[in-house]
């Protein structure tokens, strides 16, 4: 069936951090979500879809709290997820630092996307068919609490991980079907990445405090 024009699947998180952790948290989350949506290298011969690969895993141990999680082992893969990441981490902690109540706000979404047959390499709009959105309350470090503070964080971020975990693993999770061919499957899945073959995905984000222009927040980036 044909998903063009359908509201997409969207997930929501809402966290209140503090500032050395923000990067790290959002790389946890995004990562895992990833690692569910890949496949490895995928092989078209008489019509019939294999792989011809294992996906390569590795573990990351969070350096600010404790918390491991399992990553897709590709640099292109890495890149591509940390450059929107860390420009969102950047420019939140700016506002951080001139904001008048110590907090500064923001959302950042990790969607998977189709277009229409044929069409991606023009730059055509995409479709979501999944959307995971983080909201981010950030504030300043305490020191005096710090310890408390990342131990609670590290049992929230666990959670949140199983909440991800449980959302793709419900029985009612879609996803879309695969076509007989890489032609047919250009508009799903992103070849473009040695020994794996994600779902096509876009970053995007914005902040709160940013001032508008024509209905869009100034702060809004897409990648």
């Amino acid at each position: 069936a044909s998903f063009f024009g359908m509201n997409p699947k969207d997930y929501m998180i809402n966290l209140t951090i503090e500032e050395p952790e923000l990067e790290e948290v959002l790389l946890s989350i995004f990562h895992t979500i990833i690692l569910h949506r890949t496949f490895p290298t995928l092989s078209f011969r008489g019509g019939v879809v294999s792989y011809t690969s294992c996906i390569g895993t590795e573990d990351v141990d969070c350096k600010n709290f404790d918390v491991t999680y399992v990553r897709v082992t590709s640099k292109a893969l890495h890149e591509k997820v940390s450059e929107p990441v860390l420009s969102f981490s950047k420019l939140l902690s700016e506002e951080l630092q001139t904001s008048p109540s110590g907090i500064a706000k923001g959302s950042i979404s990790l969607a998977f996307v189709t277009n229409r047959k044929g069409s991606w390499v023009l730059g055509a709009d995409s479709f979501p068919w999944e959307r995971w959105t983080i909201n981010i309350e950030l504030q300043l470090p305490r020191k005096a609490e710090s310890e408390e503070y990342r131990r609670k964080l590290s049992s929230q971020l666990q959670g949140e991980l199983l909440y991800v975990l449980d959302c793709i693993n419900t029985p009612e999770n879609y996803l879309p079907e695969l076509g007989s061919s890489q032609a047919d499957c250009e508009s799903l899945i992103d070849f473009s990445m040695p020994e794996i073959s994600p779902y096509r995905f876009k970053i995007a984000y914005n902040t709160g405090t940013r001032p508008t222009m024509s209905g869009k927040p100034l702060g809004v980036r897409r990648f």
